[in-house]
């Protein structure tokens, strides 16, 4: 279609609204085309690997321009991690509490199909690396460094579900390197040997407003199971966040 080769897939009322007003407008498809090609090749990768049960997230490296931009071996990207770290620090935790699980299923099949299966709200698969470029203010030569955001490529309503927080559970008295507080004394999430999509998250400094929050859920995937065997974060937006704005979390 004169150099547009993919479409936007996600359609909204304002978007039919908009291309029933401009039936015509072949300049605004080709700037559209523009921003969206990239990111919609890799949320059909995203899709296809998913059909394949693989919800690692590792088809987005795939990208060179993206990978270029991640430290991390690629063995550790893993956007459905919320394993424990060993099975010592399980056994010990299950020895202290008793806390009842809140949801039966996997981590796959809440990526595949929302949580508690609300497929409306899930807009997992339209969480995207984005690429940006700033350019510093200095006067003599100007330096352009490259960037990655975290990003919804579609418009993403208060309370929809973005994914799960990558990283491996602990139960230790010692603070992990990078780790996120958990619901009960010396329990953690430790992202700092494997890491994921949501894991590259822009955190808010002080005066910040932040757009995502990070829910800790109780999980035993053993239907009938009285207690609480595993842990995962799951994200949620706080309000409205529009197509290409960056994701912020809270400390």
């Amino acid at each position: 279609m004169k150099g547009a080769t993919l479409l936007i897939i996600y359609r909204t009322s304002k978007f039919n609204d908009y291309c029933f007003q401009h039936p015509n407008s072949l300049e605004t498809l080709l700037s559209w085309n523009k921003v969206y090609h990239q990111p919609l090749l890799r949320l059909e990768s995203r899709l296809t690997a998913q059909e394949a049960n693989d919800f690692s997230g590792r088809c987005d490296l795939d990208d060179e321009r993206i990978s270029e931009q991640i430290t991390v071996p690629t063995n550790n990207w893993r956007d459905d991690c919320c394993e424990w770290f060993n099975m010592s620090e399980k056994a010990e935790y299950l020895a202290n509490h008793n806390l009842e699980p809140s949801s039966h299923d996997t981590t796959a099949s809440i990526i595949r199909n929302g949580v508690k299966g609300d497929q409306n709200r899930n807009k997992s698969h339209f969480v995207d690396l984005v690429l940006y470029e700033i350019k510093s203010r200095e006067d003599v030569k100007p330096v352009t460094c490259k960037c990655l955001a975290i990003c919804p490529i579609v418009h993403i309503s208060s309370g929809d579900f973005l994914g799960t927080f990558p990283g491996r559970i602990r139960y230790t008295s010692q603070v992990p390197k990078a780790a996120i507080k958990g619901p009960v004394s010396t329990l953690w999430l430790d992202n700092s040997q494997v890491t994921g999509k949501l894991n590259q998250m822009r955190v808010a400094e002080a005066g910040d407003e932040t757009n995502v929050c990070l829910a800790w859920e109780g999980v035993n995937e053993m239907e009938g199971q009285r207690f609480c065997q595993c842990f995962r974060i799951l994200v949620f937006a706080t309000r409205d966040i529009m197509p290409f704005e960056q994701l912020v979390r809270p400390l």
